[in-house]
């Protein structure tokens, strides 16, 4: 399946914005080969296995949902490779904002990331005001990256 979304830097969650759900996310990376990435993430009470492909924009992604145990054993694999966050939904018009509050040592960094179902909606996409600067195609803000610096 094609993931396809925009990422933006934030200096704080913006007064004002409602926020719909917020959930505690933990995610590790088990293999980093240039753009192939293997993770496993904690999401509230689900686990999942990750793999994902490519770079930037536009990115295939497969999910599948692992036990409890599984995960537990796959995070030692390498613990040191992990990063932690919450993320707030927030309804943006026909999208969901996930504003990422990272916690941990990136403390104080936040990310918003919209999705989108084709190409062409994500390159007519016009961010709000209280969007930061663009860092979709930014390797030094992919949570591989930051889960390693």
């Amino acid at each position: 399946m094609s993931e396809i979304e925009r990422k933006f830097l934030l200096s704080k969650i913006p007064d004002g914005i409602q926020i719909l759900t917020s959930v505690s996310i933990s995610q590790c990376y088990i293999l980093s080969e240039g753009d192939k990435i293997v993770r496993i993430r904690q999401i509230g009470d689900k686990f999942i296995l990750g793999f994902k492909k490519g770079m930037g924009i536009e990115r295939l992604e497969k999910e599948i949902e692992i036990s409890e145990s599984d995960f537990n054993y796959l995070k030692f694999i390498d613990f040191s490779s992990c990063v932690s966050k919450i993320r707030h939904n927030s309804q943006l018009g026909n999208y969901i904002a996930e504003i990422d509050e990272f916690t941990g040592r990136h403390k104080g960094l936040f990310i918003v990331e919209v999705e989108f179902p084709t190409l062409e909606e994500a390159n007519k996409f016009v961010p709000p005001s209280w969007f930061g600067k663009e860092v979709t195609n930014e390797v030094e803000y992919t949570n591989v990256y930051l889960s390693r610096h």
